[in-house]
């Protein structure tokens, strides 16, 4: 039992943490084959803000909600890597992210697909430090890739290939997790 004088200087319990910014995972369904994982070394949610509205109210002004002025976006960034061989890693994110690309819209026709073809449904999920308590899961519908960083290839650079990603998501919300 936690005394009330414990929690004047331990407010949080013995095995609670600080949320950290680098664990999580970015897991996206419906795509053809398993469930793609992104491994992602870094993710930014932005989200949609509201337009306030000043209306004259007595002798001063009354703030309103106003319409909804952006939308929901997704941006990750990655590092590419390969197939891995037999029992390994058997996920090309590139190769899976640009065919989804491709869905969205075929260069060879000129088609753009219907809405319902190419938004999937996606799970942004945050774990605690020990990276095995899920902390926090966001649930993400409508989501598609809108862009994909050009790709640069030099000759004289041998670092690894990153790539970034703008996703636009219809909605993004935060899940109950059972808490610890």
């Amino acid at each position: 039992m936690i005394t009330p004088e414990r929690t004047l200087y331990h407010p949080l319990p013995i095995g609670a943490d600080f949320i950290r910014k680098n664990v999580f995972e970015l897991i996206i369904g419906g795509l053809a084959g398993d469930p793609l994982s992104i491994f992602c070394n870094k993710t930014n949610i932005v989200l949609p803000k509201t337009a306030t509205i000043d209306v004259p109210w007595i002798s001063g002004i009354m703030r309103v909600a106003g319409r909804i002025s952006s939308g929901y976006e997704l941006n990750v960034s990655f590092i590419v890597g390969q197939k891995g061989a037999k029992n390994s890693v058997s996920q090309d994110a590139l190769q899976r992210l640009y065919t989804w690309r491709n869905d969205v819209f075929d260069h060879d026709t000129g088609k753009i697909n219907l809405a319902s073809n190419y938004k999937k449904e996606a799970n942004l999920l945050i774990y605690d430090v020990t990276s095995e308590q899920l902390v926090y899961d966001f649930k993400i519908e409508g989501l598609w890739p809108h862009s994909i960083q050009d790709m640069q290839f030099a000759v004289e650079d041998a670092g690894v290939l990153e790539l970034q990603a703008v996703f636009a998501a219809d909605k993004i919300q935060m899940e109950n997790v059972s808490s610890y």
